[in-house]
């Protein structure tokens, strides 16, 4: 028996990208789970196995960050 999906890939990475176009880079899971028009972080998780997944999936970019030891442990 075929999975029943609530939400296509497609639509989700509209809304994912859509969000972000809106912030004006990379949504945290945090809004997207506050954004209606988004399904949740969960969800993304879910179907593309990361979230990381679903925004490169959606065209969306985001910085590699890297902290420190050293500054992490001043903070």
């Amino acid at each position: 028996m075929a999975a029943s999906y609530t939400h296509k890939n497609s639509s989700m990475l509209a809304s994912l990208k859509a969000l972000a176009t809106r912030l004006k880079r990379s949504p945290t899971r945090r809004e997207i789970d506050a954004d209606p028009d988004c399904p949740s972080s969960w969800t993304y998780y879910a179907r593309f196995g990361s979230l990381n997944n679903a925004l490169k999936k959606a065209g969306v970019t985001f910085p590699r960050v890297r902290i420190s030891r050293r500054v992490a442990m001043d903070k």
